[in-house]
């Protein structure tokens, strides 16, 4: 967690926004607490073995879903009071009452539509699949209003890696899944096709068709100007090595984490944020590919952060959308401890209890 508090020493020293009075230094380590934060919440003081994954597993599942249902019900909210907005990508949020981006609203929805998608490919009851459902519709619903693309790649990226985990895992039933898989499928190509429930007249409305391919659209679904931006960062980036927003007002943001986190809060600022990156890279596939994990665990952590770092590598998070990190400060921090206090059990063990 040292990455953290670099992190915020040069947010006050270099960042030009940056408020020097003591609420806005402590808002500059509001990582920094959040991640210490999460390194607490795990501990298994009431248990005579500290290890015991079922403890850990428990409240770690329990902390990420009162984060996912917290961010989940304010997406549901800035629905609600943008349901009849049908020109213009800034909708209003609904705590603040000021426009907010909509790239911003749709990373809302992004650890929530994680945790639900990770839910459909684990062993759970029929309601907790059907609120997982739920959930998925309702993210991809508001996004036909924002008309972003972010929410439906990882969407279809997260389906994909969460059915691969969990047909790599059965033994039996693969044939069953695929049959099952392929069903769905077709009943919603025949929904859509059918216009059922109005869906299909519900999407071909939306901003986010008139946007891609409606005859009135302006710009393709392949289309973006974002790898254009990070090349323009990377060779312009030397320029200012202690931040200051330049590259900012030259170029707009590179929408990642790294480049806008350079240009706002310098080398040490960049530097921090790979440090923190590249550890919680290490966390998580220590975490995927460990066997003495429950497949649960491995399933929801997998979504999680690969929903995560698909995000950074889109938006200008610390800009944009600085909740988003410090929930992930949360996370990443119960995965940390979890991982401290976690023995995995030898293979040999594991063999000889099987």
């Amino acid at each position: 967690f040292m990455a953290l508090l670099v992190l915020g020493v040069s947010e006050i020293l270099f960042n030009p926004d940056a408020t020097y009075s003591i609420l806005g230094a402590l808002k500059q380590f509001a990582y920094f607490f959040c991640y210490v934060m999460g390194l607490s919440l795990v501990e298994a003081e009431n248990t005579k073995d500290p290890s015991d994954i079922a403890i850990l597993q428990k409240r770690f599942y329990w902390i990420s879903i009162m984060v996912a249902v917290g961010l989940l019900i304010h997406y549901a909210l800035n629905w609600v009071n943008n349901y009849n907005v049908y020109e213009g990508r800034d909708t209003i949020d609904f705590w603040t009452d000021v426009p907010m981006a909509a790239t911003g609203q749709a990373a809302i929805a992004c650890i929530p539509l994680s945790i639900a998608i990770a839910c459909i490919f684990m062993p759970t009851n029929r309601w907790i699949k059907l609120a997982s459902w739920a959930t998925v519709a309702v993210v991809l619903g508001y996004n036909l209003i924002l008309a972003g693309r972010t929410a439906f790649l990882i969407t279809g990226i997260l389906l994909l890696i969460a059915f691969a985990h969990y047909f790599l895992k059965i033994k039996n039933g693969r044939f069953r899944l695929i049959l099952l898989l392929l069903l769905v499928i077709a009943i919603v190509a025949i929904l859509y096709a059918t216009d059922t429930f109005g869906i299909r007249t519900m999407i071909e409305d939306s901003q986010f068709y008139a946007r891609f391919f409606s005859d009135r659209s302006n710009q393709r679904l392949d289309e973006d100007q974002r790898l254009g931006r990070k090349w323009e960062y990377l060779l312009n980036m030397w320029q200012y090595p202690f931040g200051g927003k330049h590259l900012l007002g030259q170029f707009g943001y590179a929408h990642d984490i790294y480049f806008d986190t350079y240009d706002e809060a310098g080398i040490f600022g960049f530097l921090a944020v790979v440090a923190f990156m590249a550890n919680s890279v290490g966390h998580f596939l220590k975490c995927v590919k460990d066997p003495s994990l429950p497949f649960a665990f491995r399933q929801m952590v997998l979504c999680i952060y690969v929903a995560i770092y698909i995000i950074f590598f889109l938006e200008p998070v610390l800009q944009g959308m600085p909740w988003l990190f410090t929930s992930f400060c949360v996370i990443d921090g119960c995965i940390s401890r979890m991982l401290t206090l976690h023995r995995p059990t030898p293979k040999r063990q594991m063999r000889c209890t099987a």
